[in-house]
């Protein structure tokens, strides 16, 4: 896997032929993509193009970036649960969960490492970072940040084309995932007690904790521990709202080792401070 990622993402031990190629194949789905379309612009949404700026830069000098941050707990959630459930059942050798993972995070340190160091090469007014959660907040608002920070013309024009796309989107809902009633109930049941794990929540549960793990990663996309974690903080925010108890009482009440530790968390996960 790393063999490939570094010839084919990172494109670090490519060959100037396989380098070469790579331009040639991309510059034949551009003008594919462009004849198909009628249009004059190309724009992809490729994630793997990460690691390819500076070919890109090779074959478009004034091309332009747009970097969407995403959180690097979902995105290893999302990408691990992918593996396990896509990719396992299909392999043709053996691979463990262990090394499953190990070359997921491995990937991506070298993936970003080659962003970070490739970025330089971009002019100045060429790319855009954003947070993929600031996006879902006011796609509008941040669609038109883009146009002004890349200098691309024709945003009022097209201003209430884009507004009526994201009008037909707001229904849209991402992994809708029902939480099991039985899991819940023991989460809950324990929400004061520090020390509740997901072993005790496997045994609770009288499942192997890589059953546990693979289930919950499977509907909900989230690992137990983060399940475990974000029960507590939707406990928490329901005690904040009644106003009767303190953010440090709070912390004790569901099971956080610290007032701070809890006001960390609750950022993360709600953008605010429980003070604010």
């Amino acid at each position: 896997m790393l063999e490939y990622c570094d010839k084919y993402l990172t494109m670090e031990k490519a060959t100037a032929e396989e380098k070469q190629l790579f331009k040639t194949t991309f510059l034949k789905l551009i003008k594919i993509s462009l004849w198909n379309t009628k249009g004059e612009q190309f724009l992809s949404k490729n994630p793997p193009h990460t690691g390819h700026i500076r070919q890109i830069l090779e074959m478009f000098p004034h091309a332009k970036f747009i970097y969407l941050v995403r959180n690097p707990y979902t995105v290893f959630e999302s990408t691990r649960s992918f593996f396990c459930n896509t990719i396992q059942p299909l392999k043709l050798q053996h691979i463990s969960d262990e090394e499953l993972e190990n070359n997921i995070l491995e990937v991506y340190k070298r993936l970003y490492r080659r962003y970070e160091q490739d970025k330089q090469l971009i002019p100045a007014g060429n790319l855009i970072e954003i947070k993929f959660e600031d996006y879902e907040k006011d796609a509008l608002a941040i669609t038109e940040k883009i146009y002004k920070t890349l200098s691309l013309p024709g945003f009022e024009n097209a201003k209430a084309d884009i507004a009526r796309y994201l009008d037909k989107k707001k229904g849209y809902k991402k992994n809708a995932y029902k939480y099991e009633d039985r899991t819940i109930e023991l989460v809950e049941k324990n929400l004061d007690v520090n020390g509740y794990s997901v072993e005790q929540l496997s045994r609770d549960l009288c499942m192997e904790r890589t059953g546990l793990y693979r289930k919950l990663v499977t509907l909900l996309d989230q690992s137990p521990s983060l399940f475990i974690r974000n029960i507590r903080l939707q406990r928490a925010a329901q005690l904040l709202a009644e106003g009767k108890l303190s953010v440090t009482e709070i912390a004790e009440r569901t099971g956080f080792s610290s007032s701070s530790y809890l006001s960390k968390c609750f950022q993360e996960m709600y953008g605010c401070r429980p003070s604010e």
